[in-house]
């Protein structure tokens, strides 16, 4: 005689089949929830860090350019130009440091050194009585309307001393 027990069954019922749909159902939208949020917040990081790195860059070398200089020509127009001269004797050749309204870029003569700038927020300042040009940088707001606070929403300022520099302003 055969044993006919349910040991012996093999596969799932269609219980068990609509239990395991119902589950998936439920549980994926949230991990696409989850995963979402995560890459969103990895890009506005990634935006905000670069952007920090970029202005820092430019600091930097702006310090370094101000301080071998011998001579600084600001164009009060606009202030959106500088031209550094250094001495003969350095074996630099001028520069000339361009906010760039067509592009909305900081450039070192045509090489780019800052991207993505509201340009009409940033300009290069003479303030004689203290001997100092300021440097003032509006980064663009480049992340979206869900992650704004990770946007700079203030203009990032960076004075450099130019007491033994000659000046001069056009």
């Amino acid at each position: 005689m055969k044993n006919l027990s349910l040991k012996q069954k093999k596969g799932l019922t269609l219980v068990e089949v609509l239990m395991y749909v119902v589950l998936l159902a439920i549980i994926a939208p949230i991990i696409s929830v989850i995963m979402t949020h995560g890459f969103d917040s990895f890009k506005s990081n990634y935006n905000m860090i670069k952007q920090e790195d970029m202005v820092s860059t430019a600091t930097q070398m702006l310090r370094n350019d101000i301080e071998y200089a011998s001579k600084i020509t600001l164009y009060s127009g606009n202030n959106k130009k500088m031209d550094l001269e250094f001495p003969v004797s350095s074996g630099k050749a001028k520069k000339t440091w361009l906010l760039d309204t067509a592009d909305n870029t900081l450039k070192v003569g045509s090489t780019v050194i800052v991207k993505n700038l509201n340009v009409n927020s940033s300009k290069f300042e003479n303030f004689a009585g203290r001997g100092t040009i300021i440097l003032t940088l509006q980064p663009a707001k480049l992340n979206n309307v869900k992650n704004t606070n990770r946007n700079f929403m203030n203009p990032i300022i960076t004075e450099f001393s130019v007491r033994y520099k000659t000046i001069i302003i056009i």
